[in-house]
């Protein structure tokens, strides 16, 4: 579902859902008109029913929900460690100080602009050019702690910080909901609010408002669960400001 419009995803939920809900209704009724059976043990049954579905809707969404603020922590400590890098330079001598900051300016510039990259092909060109700006400020740095030993560990440990970081926030981002578990998600849901519509179906006196709040409500759920999952594409998205303030500060009077 990564790849897919929100739109599409919602209208799609929807159908599936309501239809669900439509079907069972309509069993329900069926069996009403030509005496229905028994339904005394229906509603512990559709407890049941319901009580597993918010244990799996609830650890997925919850599970979802965690990931998404990982990704924003993680997108705030590589910002800063690029910035907490590129304040280091400042330590190196001059020649090699100059370098540092010009590959840490375009490497926060590109890293920016593959946070914004939609398509795989435009990305991996982005994160090459992305790499060589990281090796050549790397390369500075290591360059200037020869030549300033003293600064060697700030030196160091901020400029490696930089990469660590963006592994931390790849892997991060690589972290998602499996397939098999966004089917087990949606034919679960869509079993039980068709057994719910058709226990209301049965009942002489219906309450469909409740079962079609009911249908909305795990609707909702659902979607909510998958957007948190798609942190770039879906309406609840990471926030950049801290890659934009990095490229702001590598791009001051001494960046440029």
């Amino acid at each position: 579902m990564h790849a897919l419009p929100d739109l599409v995803i919602i209208v799609f939920l929807l159908a599936i859902v309501f239809v669900s809900l439509w079907v069972g209704l309509r069993f329900g009724a069926v069996k009403r008109r030509r005496g229905g059976p028994d339904v005394e043990h229906l509603g512990t049954i559709q407890g049941a029913i319901l009580g597993l579905l918010a244990l799996i809707l609830g650890f997925s969404f919850s599970g979802a929900m965690g990931r998404f603020i990982d990704r924003q922590d993680a997108l705030a400590v590589e910002g800063n460690a690029i910035e907490t890098a590129y304040e280091r330079t400042e330590l190196l001598p001059p020649p090699h100080a100059d370098r540092a900051r010009r590959g840490l300016r375009d490497y926060a510039a590109l890293r920016l602009e593959l946070f914004r990259i939609d398509r795989s092909r435009e990305a991996v060109d982005v994160e090459n050019r992305m790499l060589i700006a990281y090796e050549s400020a790397r390369a500075a740095v290591y360059d200037g702690v020869r030549a300033a030993p003293q600064f060697a560990q700030l030196g160091v440990t901020g400029i490696e910080e930089v990469q660590d970081e963006f592994a931390r926030r790849s892997g991060f981002a690589r972290r998602s909901l499996p397939t098999e578990m966004i089917l087990a998600l949606i034919v679960s849901s869509c079993l039980s609010i068709g057994i719910i519509g058709y226990g209301v179906g049965l009942a002489k006196r219906s309450s469909h408002g409740s079962a079609i709040a009911l249908a909305a409500l795990v609707t909702m759920t659902l979607f909510l669960t998958f957007d948190f999952d798609r942190p770039q594409h879906g309406f609840i998205t990471l926030d950049p400001s801290p890659l934009e303030r990095a490229v702001k500060q590598t791009s001051g009077p001494n960046g440029g």
